[in-house]
């Protein structure tokens, strides 16, 4: 569907364009070869991973191009942050470097992300910590918790 919506777009613009359905291993095999790969990739994310290594530093590092890091996208500045980030064991200053990385891929606007998430959810009393997440359900539980007293 998202694909069908860019296309929409392109074609008012007068871009030609075409969608192009491959299964995974085929996409995959195309990944290895820059001038094989396709200009745009639609992915599916179907969780948000505890750590944003997963998000950053397998997109977005140079070393990776062609196997995780599917737009070839390479800039030494996020390297470093990368590099950094991985080096600690402290989640919180991993986190430092991860948003620091990914607030430069962000403003070189290296990928296009298209959310269907819902920003609403009912909850009882007591519950307290959830986050939106851009993905799957759009609410990362993981900081979720309940207070039994509020509950009652």
């Amino acid at each position: 569907m998202a694909a069908a919506m860019l296309k929409r777009g392109l074609d008012e613009l007068g871009i030609k364009s075409r969608i192009v359905a491959e299964p995974a291993d085929a996409i995959f095999a195309r990944s290895h070869d820059e001038r094989q790969m396709f200009d745009v990739l639609f992915m599916v994310e179907t969780r948000l991973p505890p750590d944003p290594d997963p998000w950053i530093g397998a997109r977005y590092n140079c070393a990776d191009g062609g196997r995780t890091n599917y737009s070839w996208y390479c800039r030494e500045a996020i390297d470093t942050l990368i590099a950094e980030a991985r080096r600690s064991n402290d989640p919180a200053a991993r986190w430092k470097n991860f948003t620091a990385a990914a607030t430069l891929i962000e403003a070189d606007a290296v990928d296009l992300w298209i959310g269907t998430a819902v920003r609403l959810g009912v909850f009882g009393n007591g519950v307290t910590g959830l986050a939106f997440s851009p993905l799957s359900e759009a609410l990362d539980l993981r900081w979720g918790s309940m207070d039994r007293r509020m509950a009652q």
